[in-house]
């Protein structure tokens, strides 16, 4: 799911990750996520406020991927370029 930080906090809160690590993370909201140039295609997403909590996991229970990707059916890509709510390169 994607993560969207408001600007005010944003410092105060990048300080709290480290790329790669996993976290328990409490007090957020989930929006519908409607905005132009997305970077993925569901229709929710996390806001994080200034009553954001993050914890680092000490012991991680599982382990993530540093990437995952979501791919479409290149069928999918010409109508796709003819919309701007997605990020596309052609």
């Amino acid at each position: 799911m994607h993560c969207w930080i408001p600007s005010p906090i944003f410092v105060e809160m990048d300080k709290a990750f480290v790329k790669g690590g996993l976290y328990a993370i409490g007090n957020f909201l989930i929006t519908p996520y409607t905005g132009k140039y997305r970077c993925f295609e569901a229709g929710l997403h996390i806001v994080f406020t200034i009553t954001t909590v993050i914890s680092p996991l000490i012991e991680p229970f599982c382990s993530i991927p540093d990437e995952v990707f979501n791919f479409t059916n290149l069928k999918n890509i010409p109508a796709a370029l003819e919309h701007d709510s997605h990020l596309i390169g052609k």
